[in-house]
């Protein structure tokens, strides 16, 4: 670790730390010692006969590339400490209710989703910054939607496969050494034009294969920085290398979930103010940009022209805009909207909206599998919380056998069909 405790709790960094003076860990409040290492930066340790790993159990990034990241933010904000459920860590970061971590070091994919699982458990913002700069990664822009197709060499497994849907959890890649290497006084720098600025972060925004990903912009260290702690610098503009507004991102996603085109599938129209709008009508009202699938109905009353630039837009779980903070006129703004009925739900909460159906198919979004319910399967889950329905295998005519159906009260579920 790179801060610990003196005796008088005061947070002390191992870049101050002084000799015959005594340091204690923030988390067992056993006494630490200064290691000065030929592999690890400068760091406080642990005696070999410590417990304190017993509660953590997390293995983190000692190295100068770790160390360098965490130094540009306050010492207020680094390794602060976090207990829930009788565990106890401690973010690299912490800062506007947001938990930044930096992983130079390889990370396990298990204590990866542990770290994210625990801060969003306490209600927390991630960011990830990895370093890759030993990765070969190329880039192609699409110019219609502005969106760059990345290509990686050597990926990082774990990453290279999941699909980031989830709006608290971003992660980003580093590609080339950063400011402070290139600039080093660059917190001391007043005007703006003068930073040696480069895009050399990468925001995966999702995969395309397990050889490339999505991005949606160019990012620096420096941006990254400034979002939070707000670097207030003469001239300031935007970056250089960003790209223009993408439009496109003011727009509501349509469920596009893999299923047969013989179902259709039922989800909010904010158009007529329905629920169960069957998603093959939704081409009729002009809204709807079939090429990408995401409808711009409520934000049809923003000009584009006006828009001179998008600072940030935040999604619900299915895709569709929650708040926006953009720039109108050069005039800086930020809109929150109505939440929306998601258009996966539990089957419970489905059975509680339906009325009057004879029979209903749902989709397992996870697994793909396909159930068929009727009526009395409906009532029966409101009234026991016991759910059963009727298998529906390749994809066509139900089972004539009921099955017990699990999962039912995690909303996974996606309606399909009802008559």
């Amino acid at each position: 670790m790179f801060v610990a405790f003196t005796k008088e709790k005061k947070r002390v960094h191992i870049s101050k730390a002084e000799k015959n003076e005594e340091y204690y860990c923030p988390i067992c409040e056993e006494l630490l010692i200064v290691r000065h290492g030929t592999i690890n930066t400068p760091h406080f340790a642990h005696k070999s006969n410590s417990l304190c790993s017993e509660k953590d159990g997390w293995h983190y990034d000692m190295s100068a590339w770790h160390y360098d990241w965490q130094n540009q933010f306050p010492l207020k904000n680094q390794e602060i400490i976090f207990k829930n459920n009788n565990k106890i860590h401690r973010a690299d970061v912490f800062i506007n209710n947001t938990v930044i971590e930096f992983q130079h070091s390889p990370i396990s994919e298990s204590e990866f989703y542990e770290r994210n699982d625990f801060y969003k458990n306490l209600k927390y913002k991630i960011i990830w910054i990895f370093d890759v700069e030993d990765k070969e990664i190329k880039c192609s822009l699409n110019s219609y939607n502005n969106i760059i197709t990345y290509r990686w060499k050597n990926p990082i497994r774990f990453l290279a496969k999941m699909r980031n849907k989830d709006p608290n959890l971003t992660i980003y890649l580093q590609t080339k050494e950063a400011i402070w290497y290139r600039q080093p006084n660059y917190k001391d720098i007043n005007d703006f034009n003068e930073l040696q600025i480069d895009s050399n972060i990468i925001k995966m925004c999702d995969n395309k294969g397990i050889d490339s990903f999505f991005s949606d912009n160019y990012y620096s260290d420096i941006e990254i920085i400034d979002n939070f702690c707000n670097l207030e610098y003469q001239n300031k503009k935007k970056y250089p290398y960003k790209l223009g507004p993408n439009f496109n991102k003011l727009t509501d996603e349509v469920y596009n979930h893999d299923v047969k085109e013989e179902y259709k599938f039922y989800g909010y129209c904010p158009l007529i103010k329905n629920e169960f709008f069957d998603h093959t009508n939704c081409h009729a009202c002009n809204y709807l940009n079939i090429k990408c699938m995401r409808c711009m109905y409520r934000f049809r009353n923003i000009k584009k022209d006006n828009i001179t630039n998008i600072y940030d837009i935040k999604y619900d779980r299915d895709g569709r805009v929650i708040q926006v903070d953009i720039e109108i006129n050069n005039e800086r703004k930020k809109y929150k909207l109505i939440e929306l009925p998601n258009y996966t739900k539990t089957l419970l909460e489905f059975a509680l909206k339906l009325n009057n159906i004879t029979n209903a198919r749902f989709i397992n979004t996870k697994t793909n599998v396909i159930i068929q319910m009727s009526s009395n399967n409906l009532e029966k889950l409101i009234r026991t919380r016991l759910c059963y329905g009727r298998i529906c295998k390749n994809n066509k005519k139900a089972s004539k056998e009921f099955y017990k159906i699990y999962r039912w009260n995690e909303p996974i579920w996606l309606l399909i069909w009802f008559v």
